[in-house]
């Protein structure tokens, strides 16, 4: 799966995650996440925030 990565420096990763894409394992899916594609090359990757939801 190719993920588009829209800006990366030392301390961020942003990316364009697809619909449908999960972020978190969960126990009815054998689908690969964001955090397996990523955490090979990113060992301490952690979830901060999504941009595609309404913030008042």
């Amino acid at each position: 799966m190719k993920i588009k990565i829209l800006y990366e420096d030392s301390d961020i990763l942003a990316i364009d995650k697809p619909s449908g894409v999960l972020v978190h394992p969960d126990q009815r899916s054998k689908e690969k996440t964001i955090l397996d594609l990523f955490f090979k090359k990113y060992p301490k990757i952690k979830i901060v925030h999504r941009l595609d939801r309404d913030t008042d």
